[in-house]
Formats: C-alpha cells, sequence, structure tokens
C-alpha cells in the first residue's frame, strides 16, 4: 500500500466532511487507507463518518487523547509506505498526493515533507515551512519580532525566512497540520511524543527525522487550505502560554540544562513583550471609537453647560464652578461609557440597541445616586437629563456615519449579508438551492462562472465594490479545490467572506464559522458564543471566585469544595470556567475552557449518555444567562438533582 492518512477529529464534523470528500478524490488513483481518529467528540462527527464515509477505518477514543495520542493509535496500526498526518479543518488539492510521492521518490534522502498551506482567505500561511525554534528564534517569534524582518533568516528562523514560500527547498521543521512522511523513517525515529498534548509534537518529530540524518522539504507547487484556529485561537494569550509550554518540553528534552534554562527565560521574556503589544494593539484597534465617544460627550457637555448656565441658571451673571467640567462631568462620562461597553456597545458589529440600552442603564445609574451626592457635588439635574440625552444622540450618530462610510457596521438585524456565488451552471443551481436552506434571509446578489481573461480578478473587485458584496460562496463540486484556491489568491485584500459549499453538504464552510441547515447541530452561533455573554460570563466567575474564596472553609464540605483553591486560581487565569461544557474539555490554550461543575453532574451517579449530554450543552449555551451559572452552583453545593 502506497499511503496511509491519519486525521485526528474533535468536534469539528462539518470540517472533516469537507477535509475527506478532498483527501478521497486526491487519493482516487493511490493505493491508501484513511484513518479517523475521534477524541470523545460531541457533536455528528462519528456518525457522520459511519454514514458517508464507510471506507475510512475509525478509531473512537472514549477521551480528548490529544494530538499526539490520538496520532499514535492510528500510526501503529498503518500499513502504507508513506504516512500523512492531516488536520481535519483542511482542504487537499486533487494533485496533491501525486505531487508529494513523486517528489518524494526524486529525493530519496527526503525523510518528511510539508507543503504550501493557505488559509480560508487565501493567504499564505507562515508555518507551512519552519526552523529550528532555537532559544533565540523562539524568542523572536513568540515576542512578534520576526514580523519587522520577514525575509531574514535568522531573526525570521523560526519560519524560515530565507526560503521563499514559493521555492522548493530543505526545511528544519514541519508543520503537523500536513505532515508526509516515509513509514520507514517513522519507524525508525519512532512515533510522535505524547509528553505533547498540543503544538511541539510536530516539531519535536521533525527535529527526530533530521537528528536520524534525513532532511525535511518544502514543496510549495501543490496547496491545501488549512482553516486553522478551529479549536484555539492562535492570537490569543491562551495560545502563546500553551506554546510556551511546548516549547519548554522541547527544550528539556533537547538542549543540554543550561540552554534549557536560557530557553524558558527567553520565553518568559518573549511572553511578557508579546503581552504588552497586544494590550496596546487592542487599545489602538478597539480604543478609537471609544475615544470618539469620549472626546464628542466632553465636548458636548461642555457646550450645554454654557448653554444652560447662560440661558437658565446665571442669566443674570456667574457660572458653574470648575469642578464641574474637571471631576462631574468624566465622571458622567465613565458611567455612560462604562456601562455602554459592559452591554457590548464596542464588539463588532455594532447593535444599536445594546449601545442604547447601555447608556439609559449608565443614566438610570447616574439619577439614582445623584440624591445619594453631598450638596456641594449636586451642580445640575437638569445638566444630567440632557447630558444624557447627548450621550445617546452622539454616540448613536457617530454609529450611523461610520456605517454609511464602511458599510456593515451596524447590525441591522438577521442574516443582510449579499452573496454572490461562483460554479457552473448546475453548480450554482445547488448553490441557490443550498442557500435556501442554510440561510434563508441571506441577498442573494447573484451568481456566475469565474470570468476568464487576463483581467478576471479585476473584473470581480469591480462587481464586488459595484454591488457592496459581502460574500463569494464557491461550488466545490463543479471547481477543482486547486482553482477554489487560485481564485481565493486573486481576491486577497477584496474585503469578502470567501466560503465553500463542498459536495453534497448541507452545511457552508468559511474561515470564521460554519452554516448549517437550522443552525441548530453546533455550540457556535449560540447566545453564548457572543462577546457579550463571554465577558458577562468571565466578569460572573471572578466574581464567583471572590465569594468561594469568603465561603471556602464552608465550602471544603460541599460537593464543590474539592480543590476549591486549585479551581479559584484556575478560573481566574481563564485555564478553567465554573460552569460550562462538561463535554467539551479542552486544553488551557482552547477555545472552551474546561468546566469545574456541570448540570449533568447532578443528573445522577451514572454519567449520562453522550447524546444526552450533548442536547444539555447545546441548551445551556443557546439559553445561557449568568443566573443559570448561579443556580447550577447553588444546586452543587448540596449535589441535588437538576
Amino acid at each position: 500500500m502506497k499511503l496511509s492518512v491519519v486525521i485526528v477529529n474533535y468536534n469539528v464534523a462539518p470540517y472533516l466532511e469537507q477535509c475527506l470528500h478532498s483527501v478521497f478524490k486526491a487519493a482516487e488513483k493511490i493505493e491508501s487507507e484513511v484513518f479517523v481518529v475521534d477524541n470523545a467528540s460531541v457533536d455528528s462527527s462519528v456518525e457522520m463518518v459511519r454514514t458517508l464515509f464507510p471506507q475510512v477505518r475509525l478509531i473512537e477514543s472514549k477521551e480528548n487523547l490529544g494530538f499526539s495520542k490520538g496520532n499514535n493509535l492510528a500510526l501503529k496500526k498503518c500499513q502504507g509506505q508513506h504516512i500523512l498526518l492531516l488536520n481535519p479543518d483542511t482542504v487537499v488539492e486533487e494533485n496533491c498526493f501525486e505531487e508529494c510521492l513523486a517528489h518524494m521518490e526524486d529525493h530519496p534522502e527526503c525523510g518528511g515533507l510539508g507543503i504550501q498551506m493557505m488559509d480560508g482567505t487565501g493567504n499564505f500561511l507562515p508555518e507551512s515551512k519552519r526552523g529550528l525554534p532555537t532559544p533565540i528564534a523562539a524568542f523572536y517569534k513568540i515576542s512578534g519580532l520576526y514580523r519587522l524582518f520577514p525575509r531574514s533568516g535568522r531573526i525570521n528562523r523560526y519560519y524560515a525566512g530565507a526560503l521563499d514560500h514559493k521555492e522548493t527547498g530543505e526545511v528544519e521543521i514541519l508543520a503537523g497540520a500536513f505532515m508526509w512522511m516515509r513509514k520507514s523513517v517513522l519507524d525508525e525515529v519512532g512515533l510522535l511524543d505524547e509528553s505533547f498534548f498540543m503544538y511541539g509534537e510536530d516539531i519535536d518529530l521533525s527535529y527526530r527525522i533530521t537528528q536520524a540524518g534525513y532532511t525535511n522539504r518544502y514543496l510549495p507547487s501543490t496547496r491545501i487550505i488549512h482553516y486553522k484556529g478551529e479549536s484555539t485561537k492562535k492570537g490569543s494569550m491562551n495560545y502563546v502560554y500553551v506554546f510556551y509550554q511546548a516549547m519548554a518540553i522541547f527544550a528539556r528534552k533537547h538542549f543540554r540544562s543550561g540552554g534549557s534554562r536560557s530557553f524558558i527565560l527567553l520565553i518568559q521574556l518573549a511572553i511578557g513583550l508579546r503581552a504588552s503589544l497586544s494590550f496596546f494593539r487592542r487599545i489602538l484597534q478597539k480604543g478609537h471609537l471609544f475615544m470618539i465617544d469620549a472626546i464628542g460627550l466632553y465636548g458636548g457637555m461642555h457646550l450645554l453647560k454654557t448653554y444652560w448656565e447662560q440661558n437658565h441658571r446665571f442669566i443674570s451673571g456667574g457660572s458653574y464652578p470648575d469642578e464641574f467640567m474637571q471631576w462631574v462631568a468624566p465622571a458622567y462620562i465613565a458611567v455612560w461609557l462604562l456601562s455602554a461597553g459592559l452591554s457590548g456597545a464596542y464588539d463588532r458589529p455594532v447593535r444599536l440597541s445594546l449601545l442604547q440600552k447601555g447608556i439609559a442603564a449608565g443614566s438610570l445609574i447616574l439619577i439614582a445616586s445623584y440624591g445619594l451626592l453631598d450638596e456641594n457635588w449636586r451642580f445640575s439635574r437638569a445638566l444630567l437629563l440632557l447630558g444624557s440625552a447627548w450621550a445617546l444622540l452622539f454616540t448613536s450618530l457617530v454609529r450611523w456615519i461610520l456605517h454609511a462610510g464602511i458599510g456593515g457596521y451596524i447590525r441591522t438585524g438577521g442574516d443582510s449579508s449579499r452573496i454572490w456565488l461562483i460554479g457552473d451552471a448546475e453548480g450554482i443551481k445547488r448553490s441557490e438551492d443550498a442557500l435556501k436552506r442554510i440561510r434563508p434571509n441571506a441577498q442573494l446578489a447573484g451568481s456566475s462562472s469565474w470570468p476568464s481573461g487576463p483581467l478576471e480578478a479585476a473584473r470581480m473587485s469591480e462587481l464586488i465594490a459595484t454591488l457592496r458584496l459581502d460574500e463569494i460562496i464557491f461550488d466545490a463540486e463543479s471547481m477543482a479545490t486547486g482553482d477554489i484556491i487560485d481564485r481565493m489568491l486573486q481576491l486577497q485584500g477584496s474585503g469578502v467572506e470567501l466560503r465553500i459549499l463542498p459536495p453534497k453538504a448541507n452545511f457552508i464552510v468559511g474561515s470564521q464559522r460554519v452554516f448549517q441547515a437550522g443552525d441548530g447541530s453546533g455550540l457556535e452561533g449560540h447566545v453564548l458564543s457572543t462577546p457579550l455573554n463571554q465577558r458577562n460570563k468571565r466578569a460572573t466567575d471572578h466574581l464567583i471566585g471572590w465569594l468561594a474564596i469568603l465561603l471556602a472553609p464552608v465550602l471544603c464540605f460541599s460537593h464543590l469544595g474539592r480543590h476549591i483553591l486549585k479551581n479559584i486560581a484556575k478560573v481566574w487565569i481563564g485555564e478553567k470556567t465554573w460552569v460550562g461544557f462538561k463535554s467539551e474539555p479542552t486544553p488551557s490554550g482552547g477555545s472552551k475552557r474546561e468546566a469545574v461543575i456541570h448540570c449533568t453532574d447532578l443528573l445522577s451517579e451514572q454519567p449520562p449518555e453522550a447524546e444526552l449530554t450533548r442536547q444539555i450543552d447545546l441548551l445551556y449555551a443557546r439559553d445561557y444567562r449568568w443566573r443559570n451559572d448561579l443556580n447550577i452552583l447553588w444546586r452543587s453545593l448540596f449535589h441535588s438533582k437538576v
């Protein structure tokens, strides 16, 4: 047998289905076997594989073993001369496997092979080619300094900056998302190191391949789409922390003790630098609207004060004390903007209803507090009411102006995306039918095949600008994956979302989310996934943490009291949440935090069936309220039935 493909899956059924379609298409002329190791998913992954891909050798794990252990379960059973470790959130080109086999035959010294990877918007992924993460290379990577010198072989060694992404050549490290190896080499160097749960295992295995005298190579002539980040958010500090842990394991294993200590020290410094840069970047990205609001409200309060004192309060002369504009007006503004922010007014896209509710709530707080102030600080109830009206008017006006200039800035309700379909005549008809089922409220702006000729990209850009398109959906049944990737490359920077309708699928895949018929088979898209509720949940977690400290002597004797102090610490650093999805524990870098308690823990002494657990998770996500967490925790104190 020529090839064994191993895919480890965890709760990404739509991506896995699309991946398997592309894998079997690429393997049509190659004797191959495909393994899927499911790490205790609670979505429809297992059922989907059994129904649609009976030829897959499915291995079901009863727990989430992580990437290394999951792959090793299948690697021990592989019979192919070549082995491919592949992520489930990938799509391979039709010629991919043949190109890789040919390259390996032309380079017998090659033990491992990586290829060019693109994200779901057509951008090249730098992890397609990597260098050894020496202490200084890892420092440049985690700190973000490598971005300043992307072509430098020294400063950007982590991403092999000296090798152009369109150039074939040797690399030191392969990416675990697509890791092609000879089985004979793998038998010689050993399987994945199970000390690594997530990240680092591909670096370790690649390094062992080169230490055994083989080379690793990068092949850009064939490509894959890698949606990456479906299980982790690589821009988050949690990701940096998990990456640091993986690098520390690698350093202790392969570097001398002195080098290991230096490595870990540099990584810690890099994390501090990265955290500082991320903080200031967030201020620049998200703080501009806040600053506009603050300046506009302060200016408005100054004009209102001047008007009111000259025309009503001090007609015969005089003015409000300087303290009003120095302290009182800024305090009013702070309450309005803080209340608006907590209500979700600064989340994108903007919802005016949340903004207005936040300002109104802030005004009620100020009015209720006004009577409690010392008489010397009660300058004018009228200015407080006028300021509240100005806050509502100005902040709403700013967002409407931005919406008129940028488009899509304000959420107007429903699925208002303007969509263009790409495919042949049958593919377009299929896409139209799927769109009606999956996204009935979306606006179909039109459809076409991809325009031919040298100006094809320019013509599509003109179409996007003229029709103000939000999304383009490619029909994967009538278009080759390679052609779709080419079109994605040509549309880089166009500002539209690029999505794919897989063959015979009842869902549409994109970088940010998957649209499914009914949109109710997964946890994404429910109320708990909104930034507002995520923020409320974190605030609730912190509040419960403080209460738990005060009540720790009592809680130690309750069902919740086991490891109470340890759990408080893990909740505060973001590794855990008090109440959550028991069925989806993830490492600390995961997008869903491990739960201390879940209502299924209170159902009975026996763990519920997976399907029941999944249904309870969906209900919890759809109907999330912070009060639900308090209710579940209160019941858990006595281990009562829910």
